[in-house]
């Protein structure tokens, strides 16, 4: 068993899930470190709208982005280093 499947699953326990199941937050969190810690570039986006989104009419609220405006800003931190804001 991988150290990752430990922190999911851990040996001989027979608790419920929600006891033991990292938070979503902790997750992102635990993840960004161990991309920033080898090198790499995380891209935080806002809220995604336009065409093809939950938000396809109207705005979500702030931070938000437009879909189009993401996949550029996306491509363009391909190679970036650090942490990257991709919002309107």
């Amino acid at each position: 068993m991988t150290d990752g499947c430990r922190r999911v699953w851990p040996s001989g326990r027979r608790s419920a899930p929600s006891r033991w199941w990292p938070t979503r937050s902790t997750a992102y969190e635990e993840l960004e470190a161990a991309v920033l810690g080898a090198g790499g570039g995380v891209v935080r986006f806002g809220q995604f709208y336009g065409p093809g989104t939950y938000y396809e009419t109207g705005l979500p609220d702030e931070p938000r982005i437009h879909i189009d405006t993401a996949a550029r800003r996306a491509f363009e931190a391909m190679d970036a280093e650090g942490i990257v804001l991709a919002t309107d």
